[in-house]
């Protein structure tokens, strides 16, 4: 009998050693969460000037618990932060806010929704609203155009709606540390709509949403966010779930395309004048890629007309900045409808998990979408379809990042 309870005990001690790798399943990994729903959104453009403006919405789903999470919005060049602020969501909340041209000549953020503040201590109403100016940039960057991370910071379970947002602020501001009980519970989800106020144009795209990103920041607006530091994944691991191949896109000779190509964790950021990155992907900073294109009949040619921005720079095809844009314009092809594939540098990127493990994947860790315009001025905005990339762990093939790997792909 003792001898039974010596190995018992032995063998609890060494479940015990080995209890976190024991529990590393997907819940621990951050991935696009197939659902919609997760606790890190990115919306890979705003634009404002030009009649242009930017809104976004972002939704507490759950009917129970009050989330706070950081609005961060970032240039489109080297995803400097021009602004951050908090919003406090009552269950089943929505925030709406709006990104636009002021009258000084400025792009601004406002909003009149009291999910957010207005000054250190009042909420936002329509009769005084949020509405502040994005700081400046550096030299060669722009803060008219550039993207916007949702980070959810915190939960709460305060009961359900209507929950008064000061309690909310006041749960937040009463904390030390991130727990367990108030971490992040992959609840949010959003959307942007831009619009031009002069064509009268509109197009609208669901927000990128991770899950399990798992922040475990007592973020402030005194001190940058940044995406893989202080959270359960590294800027690798949200760089594997967002890694891609290729991506590919529809075509008609009578319609426009305006691709836009995000890789929101690159982030040159200061100082201006250093050639750096965080990001750990082996393409950057300038990734090279490649476009084929084909007909319906399984023909193709060589590579299109393709306008890089700024709009007019030449082939080969370099995407440099945080924030990219393509005109597929003249495709110079006797095909009158098919669709381009763009190849993407695929590594292998190596570094490592948040944990100190080994981690390769393939691909780009890039949000690609692109805009369709039709020859009435109408069209769509629309996630490009996309070859994913493969991951690992220490040598180990993990489908916990890209979470939509099938048997087949």
């Amino acid at each position: 009998m003792k001898k039974v309870q010596k190995i018992a005990v032995i063998m609890s001690l060494i479940l015990a050693m080995c209890a976190s790798a024991w529990a590393w399943n997907e819940t621990d990994h951050v991935s696009v969460a197939p659902n919609g729903k997760g606790d890190l959104l990115i919306y890979p453009v705003y634009f404002t000037g030009g009649g242009w403006d930017t809104y976004l919405t972002v939704i507490n789903t759950s009917p129970t618990l009050s989330a706070v999470a950081k609005v961060v919005i970032r240039s489109a060049h080297r995803s400097q932060e021009v602004r951050d602020f908090f919003i406090y969501l009552s269950p089943t909340d929505v925030w709406t806010g709006t990104l636009y041209m002021a009258s000084d000549n400025k792009p601004h953020i406002m909003s009149t929704d009291d999910s957010c503040l207005n000054s250190s201590s009042t909420f936002a109403s329509a009769v005084a609203p949020f509405d502040i100016y994005l700081e400046n940039t550096c030299a060669g960057d722009t803060n008219t155009i550039g993207y916007v991370e949702i980070i959810e910071a915190a939960c709460f379970d305060l009961g359900g709606p209507p929950v008064a947002k000061s309690r909310i602020k006041a749960a937040y501001d009463g904390l030390t540390s991130i727990l367990a009980a108030n971490s992040p519970r992959n609840i949010l989800t959003g959307l942007e709509e831009v619009y031009n106020d002069i064509t009268g144009q509109s197009f609208g795209l669901n927000a990128t949403v991770l899950k399990n990103y798992d922040s475990r920041e007592l973020m402030s607006v005194t001190v940058e966010t940044l995406l893989g530091f202080n959270s359960r994944n590294s800027i690798a691991e949200v760089e594997a779930a967002l890694s891609k191949n290729s991506v590919a896109v529809p075509y008609f000779s009578n319609q426009l395309f305006f691709g836009i190509y995000t890789f929101p964790t690159k982030m040159a950021g200061f100082p201006c004048n250093v050639q750096a990155w965080r990001g750990k992907y082996a393409g950057f900073p300038s990734p090279t890629v490649g476009i084929q294109t084909r007909d319906c009949s399984e023909n193709t040619t060589s590579s299109p007309t393709v306008f890089v921005s700024p709009i007019g720079q030449a082939t080969p095809l370099t995407l440099s900045q945080e924030v990219n844009f393509l005109v597929y314009g003249d495709l110079k092809v006797t095909f009158t409808e098919g669709w381009f594939v763009m190849g993407l540098p695929a590594g292998p990127t190596s570094d490592f998990t948040a944990d100190g493990s080994r981690l390769d994947y393939s691909g780009a860790p890039i949000i690609a979408s692109s805009i369709r315009l039709d020859s009435d001025a109408s069209g769509a905005w629309l996630y490009n379809a996309h070859d994913l990339g493969s991951v690992s762990v220490d040598n180990v093939l993990e489908a916990q990042y890209q979470y939509f790997i099938q048997t087949d792909n």
